[in-house]
C-alpha cells in the first residue's frame, strides 16, 4: 500500500482520546493538537522516518492507548505493528539519511512539509549525543525544510 492510500485510511481514524489526553496533560494546546495529529498520521503513512518532536509526543501518547494503537495497526496497517525504536549512539549519519529520504517522500506525497518538521527528534538526538552543536544542527535542518 502506498503512503497516500495509507493516509486516506488513517484520516478517518478517531484519535480524540489521544488529543484530549495531550491537551489535558498540558503537552499540547487545543489550538495545535489537530495539526500535530495530521502530521502524525502523515508520518505513519510514510512507513519510516524520524519524527518531529511534536509528532513524537503524539506517538508516545498514542502508544499508551494500547488497545487503540493495536487496533489501528491491525486495521490500517493490515496487522503490522508499527514499533517505536529510540535512537542509539552512533546512528547520527543513518538518521540524517533517513530524515532526508523521508522528507523527499513526504513532499512527493503531501507537498511541502509543515514547519513543524524543523523541530525534529533528529535535532534533539544531535543535541544530546551528536558532535555538532545543537543550534547549528537545528539550523541546518530548518534550512532544509525551508528549501522544500
Amino acid at each position: 500500500m502506498n503512503a497516500k492510500n495509507t493516509f486516506t485510511r488513517l484520516e478517518n481514524w478517531d484519535m480524540g482520546r489521544v488529543r484530549d489526553a495531550l491537551v489535558k496533560d498540558g503537552e499540547l494546546s487545543r489550538h495545535e493538537v489537530q495539526a500535530v495529529e495530521t502530521e502524525y498520521k502523515k508520518f505513519l503513512s510514510l512507513g519510516f522516518g524520524v519524527p518531529s518532536k511534536k509528532v513524537d509526543l503524539f506517538w508516545h501518547k498514542h502508544i499508551l492507548h494500547t488497545r487503540d494503537y493495536m487496533a489501528m495497526c491491525t486495521q490500517v496497517f493490515d496487522g503490522v505493528f508499527i514499533h517505536h525504536e529510540p535512537a542509539v549512539d552512533g546512528e547520527l549519519t543513518r538518521l540524517q539519511k533517513v530524515f532526508t529520504q523521508m522528507m523527499v517522500l513526504y513532499e512527493t506525497t503531501f507537498g511541502p512539509p509543515s514547519t513543524m518538521w524543523t523541530d525534529t527528534a533528529l535535532c534533539q538526538y544531535r543535541c544530546l549525543g551528536g558532535n555538532i552543536p545543537c543550534e547549528k544542527s537545528c539550523k541546518d535542518i530548518r534550512s532544509r525544510i525551508t528549501a522544500w
